[in-house]
């Protein structure tokens, strides 16, 4: 049932959302700038690497929503003022633990959303505008050889 009250949100703010399983060292790319990785799979738990430029601002969603005002939508107030312990850097990647239905919030308007844990593979729902590329990196890298050729 959340699943499709999270596709009804993100068609209301005319978004698209992608999902996608993932296993360990694998990982999706988010335009040509950023990379979601599954680390490590535990029971309860995932490791999610993210590879971003560091002017793009990446935090966990309940961060944001304990600064979030009451009433007021999550992107009306700017993320720089979000910044604190939720990242862990790990040389050029951040590295951030989510459990089932913990997400993600990417530059404000991308949402990641851990929906299931298998022992050998993850499920992962992506949000982003509809303007912003989404594909996995088996699938993107295809895309820019094709590119290249042409």
């Amino acid at each position: 049932m959340q699943g499709m009250l999270l596709i009804a949100e993100a068609f209301e703010r005319r978004h698209i959302m992608l999902v996608m399983s993932r296993r360990i060292d694998q990982s999706a790319v988010i335009g040509d700038a950023i990379e979601v990785k599954v680390v490590q799979i535990l029971s309860d738990k995932v490791e999610i690497g993210i590879i971003a430029p560091a002017t793009i601002p990446i935090h966990r969603r309940e961060v944001i929503d304990s600064f979030v005002s009451p009433g007021s939508p999550p992107d009306s107030q700017p993320l720089e003022q979000f910044v604190g312990p939720d990242l862990e850097p790990c040389g050029e990647m951040l590295l951030l633990m989510r459990k089932i239905n913990e997400s993600i919030v990417i530059n404000g308007d991308i949402i990641i959303l851990l929906v299931r844990i298998r022992k050998d593979n993850v499920c992962l729902a992506f949000e982003a505008p509809k303007e912003v590329c989404l594909a996995r990196r088996e699938v993107y890298d295809m895309i820019k050889q094709d590119q290249e050729k042409k």
